[in-house]
């Protein structure tokens, strides 16, 4: 798929949803969607799994995109997919599991090269780039050259649940690398979830590595990466950052 604008990326997220899971993309243009419920663009994932490749060739998608009460994220679940070079902007709204990418399944993922400058409410778990994974114990989630400059809101229930600036829960099993990534958005506590977290939210039977990472506190915030407890791999805490550069 060459996708020229919001007709063309409405036409390929439909052509996943039929089942076509590996359907490569390219976007040559930067493009205004909605997306979700109300209408006739589906979440890239919805229902059919994104499996394919997505290269937006350095260019912005501005996504109004509705959950619909569900999982949502301009992405909403992925397994064994490639998504670089993008810069995301808008919001993700009337989501459970919510993110610029909704939900990572098993296989491994690379998410290289994004700017997600996206305002992101959820109800269950919240995070700047990925909401939620499942355990994926023989795979990896990549994660590299990533900026989140947005806001990650938790809308659920108070008490329960979390939120992070990059991933709201890892799961036990799952297994995250994260090389040269900067965490400069606002993390917003809304209705006060269980925990929280700067990068992940992720409990001991999550595994990961961290380098080349940074971020600037979030008042508020319980751990840099973990659940119950601080985890290793913490990435460095910055007074100020605002192009990337790490301090």
């Amino acid at each position: 798929f060459h996708i020229l604008d919001e007709t063309c990326f409405a036409a390929f997220a439909r052509y996943v949803a039929d089942g076509h899971a590996g359907q490569d993309a390219v976007l040559e243009n930067d493009i205004n969607v909605n997306m979700g419920a109300g209408s006739d663009c589906p979440l890239v994932g919805t229902p059919t799994m994104y499996e394919g490749t997505f290269d937006g060739q350095g260019h912005t998608i501005v996504a109004t995109v509705n959950g619909g009460g569900s999982i949502g994220g301009i992405f909403s679940s992925v397994k064994g997919a490639t998504i670089r070079n993008l810069t995301a902007e808008g919001s993700v709204s009337n989501a459970t599991q919510a993110g610029f990418v909704g939900a990572i399944d098993s296989r491994d993922v690379l998410l290289e090269n994004i700017i997600v400058k996206m305002n992101i409410e959820g109800t269950t778990n919240v995070g700047g780039l990925v909401g939620t994974s499942t355990s994926f114990t023989d795979h990896t989630a990549t994660f590299r050259n990533y900026m989140f400059a947005g806001k990650a809101t938790y809308v659920g229930p108070e008490g329960k649940n979390g939120l992070g600036g990059f991933l709201g829960w890892c799961a036990t099993g799952s297994n995250f690398a994260m090389e040269s990534c900067i965490m400069i958005g606002d993390i917003d506590l809304g209705t006060n979830p269980e925990k929280t977290a700067q990068f992940l939210r992720a409990n001991n039977g999550c595994k990961f590595s961290v380098k080349n990472c940074a971020y600037i506190p979030a008042p508020g915030i319980m751990f840099v990466n973990g659940h119950s407890s601080e985890a290793n791999a913490t990435p460095l805490a910055c007074d100020n950052a605002t192009d990337g550069e790490l301090c």
